[in-house]
């Protein structure tokens, strides 16, 4: 396994923001930051063959001690093709949440006898948020995490109900697409990344989540922007409830380590290989 890093800078234009003035809590990241890597967990007896993943916001919490930490969630990106890293900033947080959050995933059923079946699933939630088991996690530039969304065998030909030669198609609204978003609030977890793959290997599910489903109420504004050539990452903004102020744009530039071991860089999904 390739063991390069390479640190990339990602430009984030935030519309309408101006910085607030300092404060002194710990929460606010200020060195180099680790990596969260999202993946999405197996199937049993389908193929998943894309998993389009969107959030808006990918959000850490301080659970009522300071700002939270906000990074952009960046272009879609395919976790068929393997996980996914985003920033994860040095400090000291209580969960991570992944808000507004869009999953596309299209996928097929060989059952062996008869026409394959096919499904087309697009699921919206409102967020997936994890608290850390033990209430707060210290993260610096050597953390990282594996986020996986649901649990293993999550999507099966049951639970679809798919038949021989069916072309399913789930949206908002359905009965079944309102299950499999309790499946992604309620089954998520993270969970150490040992070996740095970015998926949830035996060895790390058999020690244990770090993080589970929990109720974290993050911060309603952003939190104080950083001058952007300060070491590590940028926090965002100072926002009314619109999210907006009066002042100018805000240039954030968000220090991310996203080539580990070999992963690809965000916002890119061509970039990185298949790992199947």
């Amino acid at each position: 396994m390739k063991t390069t890093r390479i640190t990339a800078v990602l430009t984030l234009l935030l519309a309408g923001c101006q910085p607030a003035p300092e404060d002194d809590n710990q929460g606010i990241a200020v060195g180099n930051p680790g990596v969260i890597a999202m993946s999405i967990a197996a199937s049993d007896d389908v193929e998943v063959e894309a998993a389009g993943l969107r959030p808006t916001l990918v959000r850490y919490g301080t659970c009522g001690v300071g700002n939270d930490a906000t990074v952009g969630g960046g272009d879609p990106v395919d976790l068929a093709d393997g996980p996914a890293d985003y920033a994860f900033p040095e400090g000291t947080w209580c969960g991570v949440g992944l808000e507004t959050v869009s999953l596309e995933i299209d996928g097929r059923w060989d059952p062996g006898t008869g026409e394959q079946a096919t499904f087309t699933l697009t699921l919206d939630l409102p967020s997936v948020v994890l608290g850390f088991v033990d209430e707060v996690l210290a993260v610096d530039d050597e953390t990282e995490l594996a986020f996986e969304l649901a649990s293993p065998g999550w999507l099966d030909a049951a639970g679809l109900g798919l038949s021989d030669g069916d072309d399913l198609v789930v949206a908002a609204g359905d009965e079944l697409h309102d299950t499999l978003v309790a499946s992604l609030q309620d089954e998520s977890a993270a969970f150490d990344d040992l070996d740095g793959s970015g998926v949830v290997e035996q060895e790390e599910r058999d020690a244990g989540p770090l993080a589970v489903p929990a109720d974290i109420q993050f911060n309603d504004t952003y939190p104080a922007g950083m001058d952007s050539e300060a070491s590590g990452y940028a926090t965002g903004c100072s926002c009314g409830a619109t999210g907006r102020s009066d002042g100018a744009p805000l240039l954030l530039l968000l220090a991310l380590a996203t080539w580990r071991r070999g992963r690809r860089p965000l916002p890119r999904p061509s970039a990185r290989p298949s790992r199947r």
